[in-house]
């Protein structure tokens, strides 16, 4: 059969619309889904590391050699601290900070400059609790000296091996504790009283009275009079060829953990 021009033409567009899958309007018939590559997703950025500051080598002072004494002060840091720091970095000598914990905690910059610029930190405890009283249980003891004792070891990345207990109150269950924890008790030979007059010239009286080669000093660094005070303490002490110093340097940088230390000559 003859087909005329008008039947190929119809054909010819048949195939065309097959080979596209064109349907009614143009819409495709069946539809092939290529899925497009996700983007690379970028990978979380390194959560940082905690750090603890790593303190300066600084010669050691020979106390067997040179008249040595030790300043140390309790209760803080402070609002004042930073300027007693200020002072005893101007003056190239070093003390000993018996700290309590929450002031450690609120102040902690003020602990890590300390360390950083040679001084030695210890416990105070948590609560500035007298330790020695019936009502405190062993595990009491044990968490009021423990926890401040483990928040200078957050913050130094260190142990700290001296402890004060607040009053100078101790008692065998107080001994044992520091003794497991590590920690030498370090009393006083001297007491300013600076907490109690809050004079500046009375605590330098009271600071300079009896001081000599040994000698470990109490004072606050939570009141400005103390803070005012240490100039002139700094002063006596050239004036009697004495050094201060930190306390374990002042006992010969070794002390036995549980043992109570009053002066470098007296210990029980």
């Amino acid at each position: 059969m003859r087909r005329g021009i008008g039947y190929w033409a119809a054909a010819l567009g048949a195939l065309a619309f097959f080979a596209t899958g064109s349907g009614v309007g143009g819409h495709p018939t069946t539809v092939k889904m290529v899925a497009k590559p996700n983007p690379p997703v970028p990978s979380p950025a390194p959560t940082p590391t905690p750090t603890t500051p790593v303190r300066p080598e600084r010669p050691q002072v020979d106390c067997a050699e040179v008249k040595c004494v030790a300043l140390t002060f309790d209760d803080g840091p402070g609002f004042d601290t930073g300027r007693l720091l200020d002072t005893l970095r101007k003056h190239k000598v070093h003390a000993t900070f018996f700290v309590v914990g929450p002031q450690a905690r609120h102040f902690k910059h003020d602990v890590e400059r300390a360390f950083m610029e040679g001084h030695e930190l210890g416990v105070h405890t948590e609560h500035h609790l007298q330790l020695n009283r019936r009502s405190m249980s062993k595990k009491k003891i044990h968490d009021e000296i423990d926890r401040t004792r483990q928040t200078l070891k957050d913050f130094l990345g260190v142990d700290v091996t001296v402890f004060r207990p607040p009053y100078g109150a101790t008692d065998k269950r107080v001994r044992a504790e520091t003794k497991k924890e590590g920690l030498a008790q370090i009393l006083w030979s001297i007491d300013t009283l600076d907490w109690q007059s809050q004079n500046t010239a009375s605590i330098v009286r009271r600071a300079t009275r009896g001081l000599r080669r040994g000698s470990i000093v109490l004072m606050h660094d939570i009141y400005p009079t103390t803070v005012a005070a240490v100039p002139r303490i700094l002063k006596a002490c050239e004036d009697k060829g004495l050094t201060p110093v930190t306390v374990t340097e002042l006992l010969g940088g070794e002390t036995v953990p549980g043992k109570e230390y009053f002066d470098a000559h007296e210990a029980r």
